[in-house]
């Protein structure tokens, strides 16, 4: 991203995600408790599976901000659109 794009993705992250978030928050949250309680069992069982945890709580959280990254960018080019047409 550009240091412009960058700048706005994290004023929408400060300011505005959390509102959008709500809508989805339940299920927000019950995935989450299935994903923590999934990395607790393998940090439980001990080697290797505790460093699997680790990778894996690691790669869930770069993926999600890839993801979010994508989702911003897909919708600050959908209003760039807009106003053009």
């Amino acid at each position: 991203m550009t240091p412009f794009q960058e700048a706005l993705y994290d004023f929408c992250l400060e300011n505005r995600a959390e509102a959008y978030m709500a809508w989805d928050r339940e299920e927000y949250r019950e995935n989450e408790k299935v994903v923590r309680w999934a990395l607790e069992q393998l940090n439980e069982a001990g080697e290797p599976w505790a460093g699997l945890a680790d990778r894996v709580e690691y790669g869930l959280n770069a993926m999600r901000s890839i993801q979010c990254r994508a989702m911003f960018l897909s919708g600050l080019w959908a209003g760039q659109a807009l106003s053009r047409a």
